[in-house]
């Protein structure tokens, strides 16, 4: 992913295959993402002013985030 956090536009690239965009994330909103962590298959795009997050990729990898508040998160760390 390459990030225009000032505009919120992002760029993928890569396989489908395993769960992500397959090279296509235009249509994602990254507006007001202040980081963006990664495993080896998933994404997170954090929003920590607002705790607000989204996540793709393999949700076995941490691609699913879906009903998690990541509300007061300062850091996300990855293995």
């Amino acid at each position: 992913l390459a990030l225009d956090k000032q505009s919120g536009v992002g760029f993928c690239w890569g396989g489908g295959d395993t769960g992500g965009f397959g090279g296509n994330c235009t249509g994602e909103n990254f507006a007001g993402v202040t980081d963006v962590f990664s495993t080896d298959f998933a994404f997170l795009a954090l929003n920590k002013e607002d705790g607000v997050g989204f996540c793709w990729g393999e949700a076995v990898y941490g691609g699913d985030c879906s009903g998690k508040d990541f509300t007061g998160i300062t850091d996300v760390f990855t293995t």
